[in-house]
């Protein structure tokens, strides 16, 4: 309860500053990690800057966005896939995340998308040390997080403890300017 009072007030804050004509927090990030990536299904990410010192997964991308910032609809499901190399034999992992405004970070609630080993495409877990994995995490864009906010959405997975309890040394962590934009018609098929 207390964490969306913090939220609505640090994004009247951060909309009054935009109206007053500053950029958005995340304006102008750079390409960081991902420069040295491959040019195309990605998406420019940098490192964690105050949660973790563990670095970025081989390749992200936020689905729509190619260059940050990306635009992460209100009240929808936003896409991100991510690659990465088991640095060693896992039984569990979890995935935290936090969106970054006005330089103050707050918890982003995943609930069962926080559940990486759920999110792994072709692959279950345990893994194996080595392993090439690709992890679809799906997280959904909150009524109170205004459209027309700017931040940086930060996402790490780190290993599950015993018996799924969390906690664990992180695995990666990465870096994204976004920009929440308004919701986006759905398409029937």
């Amino acid at each position: 309860m207390w964490s969306h009072v913090v939220v609505s007030l640090l994004l009247a804050a951060a909309a009054g500053a935009a109206a007053a004509g500053a950029a958005p927090a995340g304006a102008g990030a750079g390409a960081g990690a991902g420069a040295g990536a491959e040019p195309y299904n990605s998406t420019a990410v940098s490192r964690c800057i105050a949660s973790s010192s563990a670095g970025p997964p081989l390749r992200v991308l936020v689905a729509g966005c190619a260059a940050p910032p990306c635009r992460l609809p209100q009240l929808q499901h936003a896409e991100i896939d991510i690659a990465f190399r088991a640095p060693r034999d896992l039984e569990s992992m979890e995935t935290v995340a936090s969106v970054a405004l006005l330089g103050q970070p707050i918890p982003f609630p995943l609930g069962a998308a926080g559940a990486t080993c759920a999110g792994l495409q072709g692959a279950a877990c345990p893994v194996r040390r080595g392993e090439l994995l690709r992890y679809r995490l799906r997280i959904y864009v909150e009524q109170y997080l205004l459209v027309g906010i700017g931040g940086h959405l930060e996402v790490k997975v780190r290993e599950g403890g015993a018996g799924g309890a969390g906690g664990g040394e992180d695995l990666f962590c990465f870096s994204v300017a976004v920009l929440i934009g308004s919701p986006q018609p759905l398409h029937s098929s």
